[in-house]
């Protein structure tokens, strides 16, 4: 039906299945123009974490040596590595506990070839 529409679980099984590790949830899907029909499949999306206030970047600008987890933050138009302390982890997103300041540039293009001292040039997005 190429729909989108938010809801809220009605029913979900208290079970979970051991061989495919699922288990049954039940969302009422409004129907007002009648096209919703038998048999149909659906993606369903569930949300069981929100953070109001969270720093997300892409997993991909998350780095790890032997000691912690680090990005790469822009300081003087050098990188400067800052290490973090991550959270929930979605849809190639990763949530930041701690590490950053506010107004700090983090570097997302290009931060697997960095090293701490590297010039960096910035743009606006």
């Amino acid at each position: 039906l190429d729909r989108t529409f938010d809801s809220q679980e009605s029913l979900v099984s208290t079970a979970i299945d051991p061989g495919s590790r699922t288990f049954k949830v039940e969302v009422p899907v409004p129907d007002k123009d009648g096209l919703v029909k038998p048999n149909l499949n659906a993606e369903l999306r569930l949300n069981d974490y929100i953070s109001e206030n969270a720093i997300v970047l892409p997993q991909t600008v998350v780095h790890e040596d032997a000691s912690s987890k680090y990005v790469f933050v822009v300081e003087n138009g050098k990188a400067k590595k800052v290490k973090v302390q991550v959270g929930t982890e979605s849809n190639g997103m990763v949530e930041i506990l701690s590490g950053l300041q506010d107004n700090q540039t983090v570097v997302t293009e290009g931060p697997a070839k960095l090293k701490e001292g590297d010039n960096v040039t910035t743009k606006n997005k």
